[in-house]
């Protein structure tokens, strides 16, 4: 997906300075963040411990991706501007997180989900009310999509 989000990211990725991931696994995608977007302090979700050395402009926190209360403790004074799913790929799950997560997320900033299933969801049923954010749906070689919400300003 790394040319999709430097489709979205390539003139601004300086300038971000928060990223929340869910879904680290080993830390690898965190190490790609690092260096994509050098001046953001990235937060990441797992359920599972990540071992190794990521510096000072990482955190960890340990908790499912549903986890409401867990999520607003860790988050609610945070001003994320780029939120990444990279979780459970579970549409129920990942539906739940969006409504979690979005409200947290910065106006003007963008929420970004990977690995869905062709036509996992329709825009339309997103409920982010009154034109709140602007949906673009691309697709893989592979058939999965990524999906890309702005909210608005």
């Amino acid at each position: 997906y790394t040319r999709f989000y430097e489709q979205f990211f390539s003139d601004t990725r300086k300038e971000i300075s928060s990223i929340l991931e869910l879904g680290v696994g080993s830390g690898a995608s965190i190490r790609m963040w690092m260096e994509y977007f050098p001046n953001a302090l990235i937060y990441g979700v797992d359920q599972n411990e990540v071992t190794g050395d990521f510096g000072g402009r990482v955190k960890f926190h340990y908790c499912d991706q549903t986890d409401e209360e867990a999520l607003n403790a860790h988050f609610h004074d945070v001003k994320l501007e780029l939120i990444i799913d990279d979780c459970s790929h579970v549409q129920e799950k990942t539906m739940e997180s969006l409504k979690i997560l979005f409200p947290l997320l910065q106006p003007g900033g963008w929420y970004v989900i990977e690995d869905m299933s062709k036509g996992f969801l329709d825009p339309a049923q997103w409920a982010f009310g009154n034109g709140a954010a602007q949906v673009h749906l691309l697709e893989d070689k592979c058939g999965c999509e990524i999906i890309f919400i702005k909210k608005r300003k």
